[in-house]
């Protein structure tokens, strides 16, 4: 598969994210979509990378658009979604085109155009993975609701490998 799909938590002090000041199983749904492990996305295919540099997306709100754009995208050609940074004027846009995605963002030139099947895994594996690292952090995360939730929207239960 050429698509890859990553979430780079941001180091910078000025992006700390609550998971620095309380437990992130104990938050609410709406608090881990929003405020919890920020830091910027990149999708990458064939050496093309879309990526931000904002370092204020939360991993978990990007998860949950990335399924929500794979769904709506599988409902049929001409359809659209589009993901707004939360704290950035910046966003990305999907929309279908035949058997195709074509990807757009407001912060480069770039475009991609991926096979919609190979879209809709790379979204799999990419929230698995997403899952499942935030899980080894903080393991008692994995019962929380949204993170059951989340598991499910992806399907499977096949371990997945972060890329190098």
């Amino acid at each position: 598969m050429s698509l890859e799909i990553n979430h780079r938590r941001s180091a910078s002090s000025g992006t700390v994210g609550w998971e620095r000041f309380g437990t992130p199983d104990q938050a609410t749904s709406a608090e881990l979509l929003w405020y919890f492990f920020p830091g910027d996305v990149e999708i990458l295919s064939h050496g093309t990378s879309l990526a931000s540099e904002v370092g204020s997306v939360p991993a978990l709100h990007f998860v949950a658009a990335m399924v929500g754009a794979r769904d709506e995208l599988a409902s049929g050609t001409g359809s659209r979604y589009s993901y707004d940074f939360t704290e950035a004027d910046q966003s990305i846009s999907f929309q279908r085109r035949g058997g195709d995605v074509r990807i757009e963002t407001s912060f480069s030139t770039n475009v991609l155009t991926i096979p919609l099947d190979e879209f809709s895994s790379g979204v799999r594996l990419f929230a698995r993975r997403e899952i499942e690292d935030l899980g080894r952090e903080y393991p008692a995360l994995l019962a929380h609701p949204l993170m059951l939730d989340l598991k499910r929207r992806c399907g499977g239960d096949e371990r997945v490998e972060r890329p190098l």
